[in-house]
C-alpha cells in the first residue's frame, strides 16, 4: 500500500491548495476589515454632520436672541420678521438633526427629549411655570 502523499498528483494538489487557502483566508480578513472601516467612516461622517447641525442651531439661537433684543429695544417690526426667519431656520435645522440622529442611529437617549424641548422653545412668558413662595 502506498502513502497518500507519495503520488505526484497528491503532492501537487497539496502544494497548490495550501497557498490558495491562505490567499482566500487573507482575502476574507481584508474584506471584513474594509467593511468595518467603511462603517466607521460612515459613523464619522454622520457625527460631523450632527456637529455641523448643532453649530447651525447655535447660530439660529444667537440670531433669534439678537432679533428679540432688537425688537425689545427698538420695537421695529423688522426684528420680529428676522426672529421668525431664524425660528424657521432653527426648526429646519432641528428636523435635519432629528433625521441624522433619529431612530436606528447610535446615540444617547437624550436626543429625542432635547428635540421635544427645543420644538416648543422659546415659550411665551405665560407658559413658564411660576415660582411659588412659601
Amino acid at each position: 500500500m502506498t502513502a497518500p502523499l507519495h503520488s505526484l498528483r497528491a503532492r501537487l494538489l497539496v502544494s497548490m491548495g495550501i497557498p490558495v487557502a491562505l490567499f482566500a483566508a487573507a482575502a476574507v480578513v481584508a474584506f471584513l476589515t474594509i467593511q468595518r472601516l467603511l462603517h466607521t467612516l460612515d459613523l464619522e461622517q454622520t457625527s460631523e454632520r450632527v456637529i455641523a447641525q448643532a453649530h447651525n442651531l447655535k447660530a439660529d439661537v444667537l440670531g433669534m436672541q439678537s432679533a428679540k433684543r432688537g425688537l425689545h429695544l427698538a420695537g421695529r417690526q423688522a426684528f420680529k420678521e428676522e426672529f421668525d426667519h431664524y425660528r424657521r431656520d432653527f426648526l429646519n435645522s432641528l428636523d435635519e438633526l432629528n433625521r441624522l440622529a433619529g431612530p436606528g442611529r447610535s446615540r444617547g437617549p437624550s436626543v429625542p427629549s432635547c428635540i421635544r424641548t427645543w420644538r416648543t422653545w422659546p415659550v411665551p412668558p405665560s407658559a413658564l411655570p411660576t415660582r411659588s413662595t412659601h
